[in-house]
């Protein structure tokens, strides 16, 4: 139902949408790549970024379109908790920013697990790389499972091609830009995604009769912050937990220490509360309004797909498209280049060339972003083979 649904309202401005936006990342990359002359440039941005390109990228970083999918089935069911639940968000990124932004950035690092041997010894850096690195790759290949199951159902495209070409996509904006590509690309995707979203809203209220009908109407306990399945101890759980994953997450952390000054960090931190603060609403609540144009669904993860297949016009459809595929693109991006800046740096240069130049470092931190992405790219396919299903579900148990 969801995969005719959606892929019947595909047309040919929607395709258009997105080969343009296709077209766009890579161009952004091939900008960037005569820029890449140091390890600094490539993994760090040469410290220049701006605070609020970095901001975005953070923002745009901590998120997938499983969040789409998640977050709005909630909201479908439960009403505004749904945005309560995302909104753990908001502490988490002040308890980083008041904590730890500054210190990031005065650690003047160009990876995040460099800082650990100034205070604690070699060994210690090399048990945090080399563990947080098949963490991370095997991570990016759940990811990359889910906007392939997303795109194959937006697109009436095969699985394992959707899964092939937005990986090879994303890998070649990042192989050629670094983080400054990464950046850039990640505030386009920003503005096509908000504008997805800002569209979405006062259709889906107009739909639900208007947004003041809507909530004079709604049933009281939609419109409480917690309910009776997930209490207010479940929400203080996750506010401990992502204050903890902001804090250290190093794609996440790698957007502190990019940006020139400390001062830069901490407004870095501001944009990414309020950005946390306005955007859950934005994106999760049209959903609570789906309920009355919907019906009722079997299966509340379709809402987000079918309302918007049931709302969207011609070329908005294959935005929205574009839209939930930069929602991961950003997390992947950031991924591959940060642990590109681990293998690298923790690795190559520290332990088996020192004395290696800036060139020579570039080139390494391109082949280990080739390897990074190839190998969350084969992990997909060993986790999908044979019996594929039982596989991924035993990983995402292990990795939890």
């Amino acid at each position: 139902m969801l995969l005719a649904q959606a892929h019947r309202q595909l047309s040919g401005p929607d395709y258009w949408v997105l080969v343009s936006y296709f077209v766009i990342m890579l161009g952004i990359g091939i900008y960037f790549y005569r820029f890449m002359r140091g390890m600094k440039d490539y993994f760090t941005g040469g410290n220049s970024i701006p605070w609020w390109l970095s901001g975005v990228s953070y923002w745009m970083s901590s998120f997938s379109a499983f969040a789409f999918v998640f977050y709005s089935a909630l909201s479908y069911k439960y009403g505004i908790f749904g945005v309560t639940v995302y909104w753990v968000t908001v502490p988490a990124a002040l308890f980083s920013l008041l904590f730890f932004a500054n210190r990031w950035r005065r650690a003047r690092i160009d990876s995040p697990v460099e800082f650990v041997e100034t205070r604690y010894g070699s060994g210690l850096r090399q048990l945090f790389a080399w563990q947080g690195i098949p963490v991370k790759i095997i991570d990016d290949g759940l990811k990359i499972v889910a906007i392939g199951k997303f795109i194959s159902v937006g697109l009436g495209m095969d699985m394992t091609q959707a899964m092939v070409w937005s990986s090879l996509i994303m890998l070649a904006y990042t192989f050629m830009g670094g983080l400054w590509a990464v950046a850039v690309t990640d505030f386009v995707q920003f503005v096509v995604m908000m504008a997805a979203v800002v569209i979405l809203f006062p259709l889906a209220f107009s739909e639900a009769g208007g947004l003041v009908h809507f909530f004079q109407n709604a049933p009281a306990e939609s419109l409480r912050l917690t309910n009776e399945k997930f209490s207010g101890y479940y929400i203080i759980g996750l506010v401990v937990m992502y204050c903890l994953s902001f804090s250290i997450n190093w794609s996440l952390i790698q957007r502190y220490y990019c940006v020139p000054t400390e001062k830069d960090a901490r407004k870095v931190g501001w944009l990414v509360v309020f950005l946390n603060i306005i955007g859950p609403p934005l994106m999760f609540l049209p959903a609570m309004a789906a309920r009355s144009f919907l019906g009722d669904l079997s299966d509340e993860a379709q809402v987000y797909p079918l309302m918007c297949a049931k709302l969207l016009p011609a070329g908005m459809f294959g935005l929205v498209i574009a839209a939930m595929f930069s929602a991961t693109m950003s997390m992947l991006s950031g991924d591959y280049n940060v642990v590109a800046s681990v293998l690298t740096n923790d690795v190559y240069r520290r332990l088996l060339r020192p004395s290696a130049a800036g060139r020579e470092l570039v080139l390494v931190g391109r082949i280990m972003t080739l390897v990074v992405g190839l190998l969350s790219l084969g992990i997909v396919f060993v986790l999908l083979g044979g019996k594929g299903e039982k596989q991924f579900q035993n990983m995402v148990t292990l990795f939890s």
